[in-house]
């Protein structure tokens, strides 16, 4: 007689709940920048450089999504190299994106082709010929 077997969850709903475990992990984490200025690493510069969304905006970009970018996508996008006419050495460079439009859409990082491209659901998947990034990189690449 055989004994019943625990049915495990899919993979894919496995992953999708381990993803949204570390969205609300960086999300907490970001809480106070967030709350200051909102999901503002991806909007435009304002007119005034001083103004409170644009600081933080420059704050989350060096403090959370420049580190990733450092590690995982300047040996082939920096200001010398820049792959697909495309620079993510800066937060306003990524904002200006490449031959291929903008990198990041403004309050819509997860339609973004950055988002799109390091996640692997679209091709080319970066990074090229590598694994996908950490969902906690993804995580934060999404604010």
């Amino acid at each position: 007689m055989r004994k019943n077997r625990q049915a495990y969850p899919a993979k894919d709903t496995y992953l999708k709940g381990q993803i949204e475990i570390v969205i609300l992990r960086v999300l907490i984490r970001s809480l106070p920048a967030l709350l200051l200025g909102g999901l503002v690493w991806s909007q435009q510069p304002a007119e005034n450089p001083t103004s409170l969304s644009t600081a933080v905006g420059i704050r989350l970009f060096a403090e959370q999504i420049r580190p990733i970018l450092d590690q995982n996508c300047l040996v082939c996008h920096s200001n010398s190299t820049r792959q697909g006419e495309l620079d993510l050495s800066s937060r306003r460079a990524v904002l200006a994106g490449g031959s291929r439009g903008p990198a990041v859409l403004p309050g819509d990082s997860r339609a973004s082709l950055l988002y799109r491209l390091v996640t692997h659901s679209q091709e080319p998947a970066m990074p090229l010929k590598a694994e996908p990034l950490p969902a906690e990189a993804t995580a934060l690449i999404a604010l």
